[in-house]
């Protein structure tokens, strides 16, 4: 049902009430008109019957002769009728009839005549025999000399009566008609006046309902509305206010669940994925949802959706907030160990509110980093194990009396010397690779590969000649000197060149070549011709503590501590480059180094050292 404007409502109720006003004013006002009117009318007619009576008296009983001509004469100046009966009943004159044409009216259907007679004033309002109209009757007495002798009576037609009283009651609606019409006017004036405030205030409430919180205009009217207004004003500034806050809160929320490492679902009643953040975005490789995707749509994981659909419905019937569970996947082509969290959000019962959170956390590098520490651990008790128990081994039969000779001393020595200096490379290795897992920021020092080439020479070069191995270095004429980390950079030549070295049989050849990729990287390239490393194990080989079968080798005495690779690996990373390995069995093996540098204006020449 269509309600009213309160201005149609304003209006409508000060007009009824102004018909009410006007209908019962012209009632009692016509009503007073007929009563006053009445009332007049026989004020006069009793004031000109007595001047009439008057007037006979004094000229009586010579009156006779002038009666008809007095009555027509009074008749023409007053517009009444006038008759003049004497004490029998005989019209001695009339001013409408001949007076011999004319009945006696001493009879008793002319009450007035008969009050009269006896003395009285007499009145009636009845029709009359002789022009069949009803009349209004007053008759009065005259006496002569004490005794009633005669009677005067006037007559007016009640219709002039009822037409003046209608020319009044006229004259008075078209007053009131004008004044109805100047009131309306005010009235809509008023009412326009009265309502233009709540008006006002009304546009701003449904502006403020519908979201408009935009500037505040003054409202003009009584005080209680513009206090109102201002009250209303500081509500918009209050929830403005608020809603600012909401927002940044809503925003900053946003932003967290954005850039946090876990993926997260933000989904409603209807199982419409809502939001997603980035982790969920790059996990499941999804496009960025412009409209909310049920979550079959987006996740295509039946082992997810059955922990979804199941926890979900258990969420909204029992009083828990949060599930919990982990799950073994095979996708993409690699094992996944996820954490999946089903959380309640408390809210209303809107079908586009957020009611439920899943998280999903990819635990799977997280427990892999913790098992890659538990071997790391294991592997480094055995690696440390090993030599100390034979120096144990050693220092017992030396302590037990049981090299009696200079040279069973001296192997035995020999052996000491061979696990002390297999500890010093291992705890050298340990150090060197937690001096690149170090997360500081690079050291930016000036070097050239000239200088790299000159320390490998001098650090290397022995070890090369000893077992017969070529050893050479290569640069491209385009290869300025460069800005690095000078520390982390020889710990990579070091780890290729030694591990190189170690692998490559006698006659077999090691190059070490510069080269410069685009304006601001690196490349080194060691290559060797040594056993190579089987494809199995070529994803295993930067693993720490990770040593290939030595029957590759040919030779059972190459064994390192299994950290070089590694070392390289990590220190790689830190300097935000790559290394990649390519390697035939039987052929030899060659790693590649991409590190960015920042490169001198200085140019720098090529040689080749054999």
């Amino acid at each position: 049902m269509k309600r009213w404007s309160f201005f149609s409502t304003l209006l409508t109720g000060n007009l009824l009430l102004l018909g009410i006003i006007v209908v019962v004013g012209f009632v009692a006002m016509q009503r007073m008109v007929d009563q006053k009117t009445a009332h007049q009318t026989e004020v006069f007619q009793s004031q000109l019957l007595n001047m009439i009576r008057q007037d006979i008296e004094k000229a009586w009983p010579q009156a006779d002769a002038r009666i008809a001509q007095s009555c027509r004469s009074v008749s023409e100046m007053t517009g009444v009728r006038l008759t003049v009966i004497d004490r029998q009943g005989h019209v001695l004159g009339d001013s409408a009839v001949r007076a011999e044409d004319m009945v006696p009216h001493n009879t008793s259907n002319r009450p007035e005549i008969v009050d009269a007679l006896s003395g009285r004033s007499g009145h009636s309002v009845r029709t009359s025999e002789t022009m069949n109209l009803l009349f209004r009757y007053f008759a009065e007495p005259v006496r002569y000399e004490g005794e009633v002798v005669a009677v005067v009576r006037i007559a007016f037609p009640v219709s002039d009566i009822t037409g003046f009283s209608r020319r009044i009651v006229s004259d008075i609606v078209m007053g009131l008609a004008f004044v109805l019409f100047v009131a309306v006017a005010l009235f809509v004036l008023f009412s326009w006046i009265w309502y233009r405030p709540i008006a006002q205030i009304n546009r701003i409430a449904r502006n403020i309902s519908q979201g408009d919180l935009g500037d505040f205009f003054l409202v003009s009217g009584p005080r209680e509305m513009t206090e109102l207004a201002k009250s209303i004003d500081q509500m918009r500034k209050t929830v403005a206010s608020q809603l600012a806050t909401i927002t940044r809160q809503q925003e900053r929320f946003r932003v967290i669940l954005y850039y946090l490492p876990d993926a997260v679902f933000a989904l409603n009643r209807k199982d419409e994925v809502l939001f997603c953040n980035e982790s969920a975005k790059k996990l499941f490789r999804l496009d960025p949802p412009t409209q909310p995707h049920h979550i079959q749509q987006l996740i295509r994981h039946a082992n997810i959706l059955d922990y979804y659909f199941r926890n979900s419905v258990y969420l909204r019937t029992a009083s828990a907030g949060t599930t919990l569970e982990r799950l073994e996947l095979e996708w993409q082509g690699q094992k996944h160990i996820l954490d999946l969290e089903l959380l309640d959000v408390p809210g209303g019962p809107g079908a586009d509110e957020i009611t439920v959170l899943l998280v999903i956390s990819d635990v799977t590098a997280l427990l892999r980093t913790s098992q890659i520490k538990v071997d790391f651990v294991a592997n480094a008790s055995h690696e440390l194990r090993t030599p100390l128990a034979t120096i144990r081994a050693a220092l017992d039969n030396v302590n037990d009396g049981m090299y009696d000779d200079v040279e069973s001393l001296l192997t035995v020595f020999q052996i000491l010397n061979r696990q002390v200096a297999r500890l010093e490379s291992l705890i050298e290795d340990l150090l060197s690779l937690q001096s690149v897992e170090d997360k500081s920021i690079p050291l930016r020092e000036k070097t050239s590969a000239e200088e790299q080439r000159l320390w490998l020479d001098e650090l290397f070069r022995p070890k090369a000649v000893e077992n017969d191995i070529g050893l050479s270095f290569d640069w491209g004429e385009n290869l300025p000197p460069f800005l690095t980390d000078n520390k982390r950079l020889g710990l990579i030549l070091q780890n290729l060149v030694d591990n190189a070295l170690k692998f490559t049989p006698s006659r077999g050849k090691v190059t070490v070549r510069f080269a410069r990729d685009g304006d601001s990287r690196l490349v080194i390239i060691c290559s060797d011709t040594g056993c190579g490393i089987a494809s199995y194990e070529q994803d295993r080989v930067f693993e720490r503590f990770y040593q290939s079968d030595s029957s590759r080798t040919g030779d059972n005495r190459v064994r390192g501590t299994g950290l070089g690779l590694a070392i390289v690996k990590h220190a790689v990373e830190r300097l935000k480059g790559t290394v990649t390995l390519t390697s035939r069995l039987g052929f030899g093996t060659t790693m590649t180094v991409h590190i960015p540098v920042e490169f001198c204006q200085e140019q720098a020449g090529t040689t080749d050292t054999p």
